[in-house]
């Protein structure tokens, strides 16, 4: 700085604010062209993308292997279970939806009935019927054509019989009424 012109920063600060504002400018611009360039020209291509991603299913081989302890005892073993779920969205009555599904299932009683049409109407993206349903509870649901999904997955099974988390392995879905 020169001493004799006391207001010489302030020349030296213009610059420099000006050169920020040309910066700033630039990264904008530069942000603004991208954006243009994937909304615009690769709209298309990257939609495509998009749904390929969203709706490819992931098919997963394995079977979960037996928990032993160190003694090599069983703790636990992989069985098949089906759950049973439906589209709310699908289902213009649900109270008749109810009242077949608990008729094929066999052992609901009027107050799950009611609570399985409720829940229907909730219009939620899909609602869990039952989880672990015998095989012939599944074959009866699926022989009602409704929209609905029987869904068999692995669960974990212990020697008390109880079942834990839940391993997607393939879906049947309901023929469409």
């Amino acid at each position: 700085m020169n001493p004799s012109r006391p207001d010489a920063w302030r020349a030296s600060l213009s610059k420099r604010i000006g050169v920020c504002a040309i910066g700033l400018a630039l990264w904008a611009g530069g942000i603004s062209a991208r954006l243009v360039y994937l909304q615009v020209f690769r709209h298309d291509d990257l939609a495509r993308r998009a749904e390929r991603q969203q709706m490819r299913t992931i098919e997963a081989p394995a079977k979960r292997a037996d928990i032993v302890d160190r003694n090599g005892r069983l703790l636990a073993y992989s069985v098949e279970a089906d759950t049973i779920y439906a589209v709310p969205t699908d289902i213009s009555d649900p109270d008749t939806a109810a009242r077949r599904l608990c008729g094929a299932l066999g052992d609901c009683d009027g107050k799950a009935q009611t609570a399985l049409a409720d829940r229907i109407r909730k219009g939620k993206a899909f609602v869990y019927v039952r989880r672990q349903v015998t095989p012939e509870q599944a074959r009866r649901v699926a022989d009602l054509e409704r929209r609905a999904t029987v869904e068999r997955h692995v669960a974990l099974g212990g020697g008390d019989g109880d079942c834990g988390s839940h391993f997607r392995r393939s879906s049947v879905p309901w023929m469409s009424s």
